[in-house]
């Protein structure tokens, strides 16, 4: 493994048995370095880029056929221009960006396993498509541009977990259920430190045309971390306890810590007919 902090050159690099390589607090003296260093790393398995504020470089590319995991951060709340991400061979995902880029560009990932994504600002539906062959997939995300993603089915998809604190973030859901026929976890988490945090309350939500066959025939776990019981909240939990008949658990963590308010909300979803006769309520 190599691990650079420092100010990075455009230079010929030559290293055919690298396989993991970290690149933090480094400086680009301009665009094409770091794809420079890459070519000369045809057997890079890992790799890991973090960006700091002073650096003023606005295009990150990454093509590397070989790589496997590949982590990206930029928790700088600063403009650039664009990413190219190229990695048919990738497996694990890692992206935790703040930044506002004028373009982000995937291509499709056909061995991807596993992915988190946590982006601020920016997203849209064409980065979701590169995602769509993933088993295990994290988003947190600003989602006004793909509330109802179309065209994208999740064919492998097992494993959801979904930050609930961006507006829209019902009419995501909706649609990854949708499109999304394996599934068999979901996790919904209201907890989030960043800025994206926001104030809105689903007062109601849109039931899909159809329920999902993934609520009919294979979804068995469901999991809410954060659970606020708003009138949005008991619709969506509610619809999930009465149609998912593979159900096994469902377990709700409430944000109140006040007793009252929890026994309410546990009587409330302990009333809710279940169509999975073994499924389990458990509630923290």
């Amino acid at each position: 493994m190599v691990t650079i902090r420092a100010s990075l050159s455009l230079f010929t690099v030559r290293l055919p048995s690298l396989k993991v390589l970290h690149l933090t607090s480094v400086d680009y003296v301009d665009d094409v370095s770091l794809p420079s260093l890459l070519s000369g790393c045809p057997n890079l398995e890992e790799l890991c880029l973090g960006r700091h504020e002073e650096d003023s470089v606005m295009d990150v590319t990454v093509v590397v056929p070989s790589l496997q995991r590949l982590t990206m951060v930029d928790t700088n709340d600063v403009s650039r221009s664009r990413y190219v991400i190229d990695a048919p061979c990738l497996k694990y995902l890692n992206i935790v960006d703040e930044a506002l880029y004028k373009s982000r560009q995937i291509e499709n990932m056909p061995e991807l396993v596993e992915a988190n994504i946590a982006i601020t600002r920016g997203v849209t539906q064409k980065f979701l498509r590169a995602l769509t062959s993933v088993r295990h997939l994290s988003l947190c995300l600003s989602i006004s541009k793909v509330r109802c993603p179309s065209g994208m089915i999740f064919n492998q998809l097992v494993h959801l977990s979904l930050y609930t604190f961006a507006k829209g973030w019902w009419d995501l859901l909706t649609c990854m259920l949708q499109d999304s026929p394996k599934l068999r976890f979901l996790k919904l988490i209201d907890k989030h430190d960043s800025g994206l945090c926001g104030k809105e309350t689903p007062i109601g939500w849109k039931l899909p045309s159809s329920v999902p066959e993934c609520i009919l025939f294979s979804l068995e776990a469901f999991e809410w971390i954060g659970y606020k019981g708003r009138r949005g909240d008991r619709e969506m939990a509610t619809y999930v306890l009465k149609n998912a008949a593979c159900l096994r658990t469902a377990t709700f963590t409430p944000e109140s810590t006040d007793v009252e308010e929890k026994y309410r909300m546990l009587k409330e979803l302990a009333s809710v007919p279940t169509a999975s006769t073994s499924s389990q309520l458990l509630f923290d």
